[in-house]
């Protein structure tokens, strides 16, 4: 378990003690998190998870700003920390030091701070102006952060409407059959097929053609969804298909139930007369 050195006086500090609750947290979060130079991997989610509330990754990028100094999209500095943490300076030739270092070159901060006649490394910086910045990285990741929302809204989306083809074609197969089956897996799966994904036109199709079969009347305990809805068999009862492009529904769902059931009848009494 890490053990580090925590600022008391940091409830008497006014920049500290008018942050909102949730950035307090988050202050805290990062000075516990980053490693042992100072660096922060940045996971605003997580830390949103952790604290309990969501947090905002460019509002809080202008809080902390002269704090915290951006490396990188993935990488902020606590600009005080080493200072707080080892004193004034880093000793090559300290062993607890030389693991610090060996953190500042993998980050690219060995060279931004000033050394002594015996290349002490001298923490003890007033002007931070020689920190590397990424030229319109706050507008870049703006952008970026809008796109990320976007696509997951658009991935949101997508997942519910899946769902909600799934759910019809169950229904579809409970009500041709009369069972019950809930589980989703099988039909999502072939609706989400990476190359060939089905539609759910195709999913109701191949019901239809299977319940048509005087075997599957028969035997109605292999109309499930893992027999009709596994990978190979779906495959080889969706080729047996032409499917023509569906014209929308004029019924309401009751009435489309109802349409359907005649049309069961339908089939069935043609198919008695063909046992004729």
């Amino acid at each position: 378990m890490k053990k580090r050195f925590t600022d008391c006086d940091k409830w008497d500090d006014p920049w500290y003690r008018e942050l909102k609750p949730e950035h307090k947290l988050l202050w805290n979060y990062m000075c516990d998190k980053c490693d042992n130079s100072g660096v922060w991997k940045v996971d605003i989610k997580a830390a949103s998870f952790m604290i309990g509330k969501p947090l905002n990754h460019i509002e809080v990028e202008k809080i902390f700003n002269g704090r915290v100094q951006i490396l990188s999209p993935e990488k902020w500095f606590i600009v005080k920390f080493l200072a707080f943490q080892y004193g004034d300076i880093l000793k090559p030739t300290c062993n607890p030091h030389k693991t610090v270092i060996k953190m500042l070159h993998e980050h690219h901060l060995y060279d931004i701070f000033p050394k002594d006649n015996n290349n002490n490394i001298l923490l003890t910086l007033t002007e931070f102006s020689n920190y590397p910045t990424l030229v319109g990285y706050q507008e870049k990741d703006q952008d970026q952060d809008q796109d990320t929302d976007q696509d997951q809204d658009q991935e949101t989306d997508q997942e519910q409407e899946t769902d909600k083809d799934a759910q019809r074609v169950i229904d579809h197969l409970n009500r041709t059959v009369g069972s019950n089956y809930r589980t989703l897996k099988k039909v999502k799966a072939c609706l989400n097929k990476k190359d060939t994904p089905a539609t759910m036109e195709e999913c109701i199709a191949v019901i239809d053609y299977q319940w048509k079969r005087a075997f599957m009347r028969e035997k109605p305990e292999y109309m499930n969804p893992d027999t009709l809805f596994g990978p190979d068999n779906f495959e080889k009862y969706r080729g047996m298909l032409t499917v023509k492009k569906p014209t929308p529904s004029k019924f309401s769902p009751e009435g489309q139930a109802t349409y359907e059931a005649g049309l069961r009848w339908i089939a069935s009494e043609e198919a008695k007369d063909a046992g004729r």
